[in-house]
């Protein structure tokens, strides 16, 4: 059995009852952008080596990609994720993004989410 869990925060999961349990326990780890005092909290909680951290550091973002540092027990490597339409849409966190998805789903409830995401891709490109 597997679990995935995403978050934008670490501290979502450290301030819950199991969540130094997952993290500790979690075999895969996909890290990306953190914000400012981000890279510390990392250090600290997934004991990221002096290498990682500036893996981290040095993670890009562009309209093309983003980079994310993945870390499989020993091992750790920079890897790069396109960025399409679509996954802009499934992935946002934005929460103008997110009102735009809930007022179309509120205008379309006949169509599936697949559907309707493809329609916010039609419409911005």
């Amino acid at each position: 059995m597997g679990v995935i869990g995403l978050s934008q925060e670490l501290a979502d999961y450290l301030q819950s009852a199991y969540g130094a349990a997952i993290v500790g326990n979690s075999a895969t780890k996909f890290i990306g952008q953190p914000d400012r005092g981000g890279v510390e909290v990392l250090r600290e909680h997934l004991r990221l080596t002096d290498r990682q951290v500036e893996q981290v550091r040095s993670l890009k973002r562009t309209a093309r990609f983003h980079e994310f540092l993945l870390l499989r027990g020993d091992r750790s490597d920079v890897v790069r994720v396109p960025g399409d339409a679509l996954s802009r849409w499934v992935f946002t966190t934005s929460s103008a993004d997110r009102e735009r998805i809930a007022a179309l789903a509120a205008s379309r409830p006949d169509l599936s989410l697949l559907e309707q995401m493809r329609i916010l891709v039609s419409e911005t490109g």
